[in-house]
């Protein structure tokens, strides 16, 4: 566990933030939105099924913030070479955003054409967290892609596989948004 807290704390810390650039203009600030996108480098496996129950982001002033809720089923290996799948988004309130929060509630790995289950350390638990420590700005979209690590996550125990999620901050970019339009409320 200490060694995917200092992977997650190392690959967070090194990614960079693209500074939204501010204008002048007569239109009222809008809310940041946030997008979540998932992806995964090579493994060795024939397939890396995770089933992500939610996603939530964390703000001191409002405590955690659900952006998806709905399950979904994804097999990492196919998420490779710059695909990704969208996990979830929403429109906040400018301020600042601690973490990320994905709840893994199961897994499985498929290996010489035989699935076997994953044992997930404390996924479906308490989630695995993921540093942000980043303000969202007005008037700003922010796109934010996970790299699950299938590699680095699944390992043969002997008796069976366990899945220690590696999931690292791969890109974290801030766009300015062009005109207001119609969407979603803040979340409060």
């Amino acid at each position: 566990m200490k060694l995917l807290a200092v992977g997650l704390f190392t690959l967070a810390t090194g990614c960079a933030v693209d500074e939204p650039q501010q204008e002048s203009t007569d239109q009222p600030a809008r809310s940041p939105h946030i997008a979540v996108l998932l992806t995964d480098a090579p493994a060795e496996f024939e397939a890396v099924w995770v089933n992500i129950a939610s996603v939530a982001i964390h703000s001191a002033d409002a405590g955690w913030l659900t952006l998806a809720d709905s399950p979904q089923k994804f097999d990492l290996l196919t998420l490779r070479d710059d695909i990704t799948a969208a996990l979830g988004g929403a429109t906040l309130e400018p301020g600042m955003y601690e973490q990320l929060r994905l709840v893994v509630d199961s897994a499985s790995v498929v290996v010489a054409g035989e699935e076997s289950p994953l044992t997930i350390a404390s996924g479906a638990e308490t989630g695995i967290k993921i540093n942000l420590d980043s303000m969202f700005e007005a008037n700003t979209t922010y796109s934010i892609t996970l790299d699950y690590d299938a590699d680095k996550s699944v390992k043969s125990t002997g008796h069976g596989y366990l899945m220690t999620p590696v999931i690292s901050v791969k890109d974290f970019v801030a766009t300015p948004m062009e005109s207001e339009s119609e969407g979603d409320e803040p979340i409060q």
